[in-house]
């Protein structure tokens, strides 16, 4: 096996331009990943990298070699996989990314629990709101909100998600309740901060209605707004499955119900290609199980 993690430093390094980074993506020493790669280049004849002041670089035969590497590894992989899907069993490190607010409410039980039925799993997430690009991040999925983008990568639909209108009862009994979405340009809005500015939408007689808030707090965090909301700050528009225990507490008080927000959707994203992942397979099937697929 030797080989086989020769292998899979000199891709890690190939990865990150970097043996530092690369150390520290596998967990082991420098030095470890140093003497891997000494290894590999006396056992191939030919140096593989170039050092340079910013890192390292594939040689021509480093280029030669990557892609074969990473075959090799795939190839491994899925052998495994199959060999275990015959004692029933899941392998593997699931590396998946998901939106922060969801992640933090919602996602972290049902993977903690998915672990707890897959032993020989193991799962490592990024929750980010940052847009993440599957190939070059290497996840095996991702967790997205809202309307996807076309592409190639295969999606699968999880849930509805609708966002509410919020406030707390304080900043209700002291500002007045709106009765229409005009009426919230007379009140402190808590935004949301997005690269091309925030929008609430709300559909009204069977139409859309657009909103541009206006408010002294902003934020990119969902959890900031949430818990200014619950001060009394303002009125925030959330996603249920953040502002859903705060109501059932009687912390925050529904704005606006006749004036619902458009229905967006929750999704899962693998790659594309006809094979899919045990460890990926498994993920969407639970997730369809636990969410309804709707």
């Amino acid at each position: 096996m030797d080989e086989i993690e020769d292998l899979r430093s000199f891709v890690e390094i190939a990865r990150s331009r970097s043996l530092s980074r690369a150390a520290e993506a596998m967990g082991i020493s420098k030095s470890m990943v140093s003497r891997r790669l000494t290894r590999l280049e006396a056992g191939f004849g030919a140096r593989l990298f170039d050092r340079t002041t910013r890192g390292v670089r594939p040689t021509e035969a480093g280029d030669e070699l990557i892609t074969r590497a990473e075959r090799i590894l795939a190839e491994l992989e899925e052998a495994r996989e199959v060999v275990a899907a015959r004692s029933g069993t899941v392998l593997g490190t699931l590396r998946l990314a998901a939106p922060l607010a969801y992640g933090v409410h919602a996602l972290t039980p049902l993977l903690g629990e998915l672990a707890a039925a897959n032993p020989g799993l193991e799962i490592e997430v990024d929750f980010d709101d940052r847009f993440v690009d599957l190939i070059e991040s290497r996840f095996d999925a991702v967790i997205r909100i809202g309307t996807l983008p076309d592409s190639s990568f295969i999606a699968r639909r999880l849930a509805p998600v609708r966002a509410h209108c919020v406030a707390s009862p304080d900043y209700l009994a002291r500002r007045g309740r709106p009765a229409h979405p005009r009426d919230l340009a007379g009140h402190d809005c808590l935004r949301y901060l997005t690269r091309g500015g925030s929008e609430w939408e709300f559909v009204s007689a069977g139409r859309r209605v657009g909103f541009r808030p206006r408010g002294r707090l902003a934020s990119t965090s969902g959890d900031a707004i949430l818990r200014w909301a619950i001060a009394g700050y303002g009125i925030a528009l959330l996603p249920s499955f953040m502002g859903g225990d705060a109501i059932a507490g009687k912390r925050l008080e529904r704005v606006l119900p006749d004036f619902p927000s458009p229905e967006s959707a929750l999704w899962i994203m693998r790659p594309p290609g006809g094979y899919v992942p045990a460890k990926v397979r498994v993920l969407t099937d639970f997730l369809v199980a636990r969410l309804g697929g709707g």
